[in-house]
């Protein structure tokens, strides 16, 4: 769905989500909504597919992406991101916004079973069990 501004993006997202944090932002080098729509359904959000993650895709043109794409971070959090993009655009473009509109999506699903899931628990030695530890090492030196 064509957005006309950034800005309406960032709207888009409140009223959609609201507070939730069920979206993905991301930028293309491509100044063609078509073009974006192509290249969706090979797009990768986390271990999923867009298209599979996701039911709807927003985008506005930017003739900025890198600075607008941290603004909306900056405003809005990475949403599902794990962490922000590596790469750059460089280029003007469009900044796009992935949302799924029947419940939460597969990728939030997926990312709460995760921070659900019990963590092994590895217990970590105290100082005094390690001087311990090096204590009995050097006598049984001496001892042999």
């Amino acid at each position: 769905v064509a957005v006309s501004s950034v800005e309406k993006l960032g709207e888009v997202l409140k009223r959609q989500c609201g507070t939730s944090k069920d979206f993905w932002f991301g930028t293309v080098v491509s100044s063609e909504h078509q073009e974006l729509a192509s290249k969706l359904p090979g797009l990768h959000v986390g271990p999923f597919w867009a298209a599979e993650a996701f039911t709807h895709c927003y985008a506005s043109l930017s003739a900025d992406p890198d600075a607008d794409f941290a603004a909306l971070t900056n405003r809005y959090g990475l949403g599902q991101r794990s962490k922000k993009p590596g790469r750059k655009c460089g280029a003007p473009g469009m900044i796009y916004l992935l949302l799924n509109q029947s419940g939460f999506s597969k990728l939030y699903k997926y990312n709460m079973e995760l921070a659900a899931a019990p963590k092994a628990k590895v217990a970590k030695a105290s100082k005094g069990d390690a001087k311990k530890a090096l204590g009995k090492r050097s006598k049984a030196r001496r001892a042999s």
